[in-house]
């Protein structure tokens, strides 16, 4: 079965398909790296198998055959499902969510990030495919205050480079895309550093960015702990940049392998939310606009006194030069938090509700870029670079996602070539209803950015072993919990 390409209007449109598996085998990650099968597959390239039983690699394995990837070889030892995307010698890209190294609310961390088990089984299919040259890089950009080196422990993702290192002449690193890191003690910026700028790429749409028709107001773009000056370099009446690690642009395959959760600003998080890693700089992703809703905004629904002052009073936290000017501004935060909770007003004040109409258009503005963009950072009208998504729901974030999410054991793998319809197959499993999901409504909507033969109620779903059915005769509802600010507002009726 071939599938559709999101942001192709040039193409002969065929069915677009996604491999769905949902079993209770996987409910939980294997717990020991490297995560090698406990079977020796027919195609498997190395001789270490696992002690314990790892459903997880199989699972992926399975998602392959159900995709229909070189089907007359299966079960051989010349099986290769991934040929058809990769080539010897080729460049790779790994992009899990490494988005923090920890869960906020101290509790389980199998819900915020992509776990190894299912990055090791990955990588186990392209080294087959590279069959003895190219080069295969795990990279993301975190958030700036993130430990990267935490998570690469803590994910036990060291450990798996490292039985590649001793076991295949492949190429197998860890990259982190960041370009600026900070160093927080007790929630106080004690450290900046800068990456080499030469890692990097300044990509400009210019009026071509969803942001373009909002711009008249781009002194209101914000992203959480960021400076607002620093954004409008980035985003003003002209200009709609976005800095793009140069270890993407050069890849010829990427796989991008997102976390399911539940997101507080976009609705959910999952493929094409995933791709907002490829951005290095954080200043210059819009996630919402200051000030209420009924203000022009949509930072929050209604005007507030008290809100609007506690933004003024985190930007001038975000700006400060010394210590002691942070820790005052973190205790003016505080109390106006309390005064907020006195008077029962929600205290958020960034966007994340179901009225943010920022988040989407920056998602939107990444993805034409992680599509068309060249090696260069130049635009073309065709795809630049293949792609291939596979998610990780086998513990779901419920909630208040994407860094506080409770575990949910979903028991979840799915895997397909575009994107939206892996998005829309997944809202629609979980109780959401992808019309209500702004980057998913506007993506469909939008034929520049989707065929025009696209159509959701015609994407093709295997469900596990099964016969492929329509998206519409797929009856799952796995009600994830959405985040506060979209509960009434998401669900799928």
């Amino acid at each position: 079965i071939t599938t559709l390409f999101f942001i192709m209007p040039n193409i002969t449109a065929k069915l677009p398909s996604v491999a769905l598996l949902i079993d209770k085998r996987i409910e939980q990650y294997p717990c020991n790296a490297p995560f090698s099968p406990h079977i020796s597959y027919p195609e498997y390239p190395f001789q270490h198998i696992s002690h314990e039983n790892n459903f997880v690699y199989d699972s992926v394995r399975q998602l392959f055959v159900n995709l229909g990837f070189d089907s007359k070889s299966f079960g051989k030892k010349t099986w290769n499902p991934l040929g058809n995307f990769i080539s010897p010698g080729q460049k790779v890209v790994i992009k899990p969510n490494w988005v923090l190294q920890h869960n906020i609310t101290g509790e389980s961390y199998f819900s915020v990030i992509t776990h190894s088990s299912v990055i090791r089984a990955v990588i186990d299919y392209v080294i087959i495919a590279l069959k003895g040259t190219g080069r295969i890089v795990i990279g993301d950009a975190p958030i700036q205050a993130a430990d990267f080196s935490e998570i690469i422990k803590k994910s036990q993702t060291e450990k798996v480079v490292s039985f590649f290192k001793k076991n295949t002449a492949i190429q197998v690193t860890i990259e982190d895309f960041r370009r600026e890191i900070t160093v927080r003690k007790e929630g106080v910026v004690i450290k900046r550093i800068f990456q080499n700028d030469n890692n990097f790429s300044k990509i400009n749409l210019k009026q071509e960015s969803y942001l373009a028709p909002v711009s008249s107001i781009y002194k209101n773009f914000r992203v959480t702990n960021y400076d607002k000056d620093m954004m409008k370099k980035y985003h003003n009446l002209i200009d709609h940049s976005y800095v793009i690690n140069k270890t993407v642009l050069n890849a010829d395959v990427i796989i991008s392998i997102p976390k399911l959760k539940s997101h507080g600003k976009a609705g959910l998080t999952c493929c094409l939310k995933n791709s907002i890693g490829i951005n290095c700089q954080k200043d210059c992703l819009p996630h919402h606009r200051i000030r209420s809703l009924e203000e022009g905004g949509d930072a929050y629904e209604k005007a507030s006194r008290l809100k609007h002052i506690k933004e003024v009073v985190a930007e001038k936290f975000d700006k400060a030069d010394t210590i002691v000017e942070q820790l005052f501004y973190k205790f003016g935060f505080k109390i106006l938090n309390k005064l907020l909770h006195i008077l029962s007003i929600e205290k958020n004040i960034e966007g994340s509700w179901y009225g943010n109409d920022t988040i989407w258009r920056t998602i939107l503005d990444i993805n034409r870029i992680l599509f068309y963009s060249d090696c260069k950072g130049r635009l073309h009208n065709n795809q630049q670079r293949k792609l291939l998504y596979i998610v990780d729901g086998i513990i779901a974030g419920d909630g208040e996602g994407p860094l506080a999410p409770d575990d949910r054991h979903l028991g979840l793998l799915a895997a397909g070539e575009n994107p939206l319809a892996v998005d829309i197959v997944i809202s629609k499993i979980v109780g959401f209803d992808y019309k209500k999901i702004l980057y998913l409504l506007k993506a469909v909507e939008d034929l520049f950015l989707v065929d025009k033969k696209f159509k959701p109620a015609a994407i093709a779903v295997k469900l596990n072993a099964e016969n492929i059915c329509l998206l519409n005769d797929l009856c799952i509802n796995l009600k994830l919990k959405p985040s506060a600010g979209w509960k009434g507002h998401i669900e799928r009726v």
